[in-house]
């Protein structure tokens, strides 16, 4: 009985987002701070996390995540706006070694 007590607990402080920031491929449990859109029409995503722990090139001078041109983009860019707007946490997948950071999925 005290193995299964202590699996349960060991598994829900595993699953509870102890951890927020980034990583070699994501960051998790982090708020966005700010989107912006270029002039080429690319969408980039900044987070709460330092970016610069992601295995990944920034185009600019400061890390931001790039949403990339796919059927997702529009998905993505409601995702993000929405957790913006609510201050919501989420976590962010990344190609990594992509040029651009860019975002594989969210959640």
């Amino acid at each position: 009985m005290k193995k299964i007590i202590l699996a349960a607990l060991l598994s829900s402080i595993t699953t509870t987002g102890l951890y927020a920031g980034c990583v070699t491929g994501w960051c998790s449990d982090v708020e966005i701070t700010r989107i912006y859109i270029s002039a080429s029409g690319t969408i980039n995503v900044k987070t709460s996390g330092d970016q610069t722990a992601l295995d990944c090139t920034s185009a600019g001078s400061n890390t931001y995540l790039e949403i990339p041109n796919t059927g997702t983009q529009n998905a993505l860019y409601s995702f993000f706006l929405t957790a913006k707007t609510t201050k919501s946490k989420v976590l962010v997948r990344i190609v990594e070694g992509s040029t651009g950071c860019q975002i594989a999925y969210a959640y």
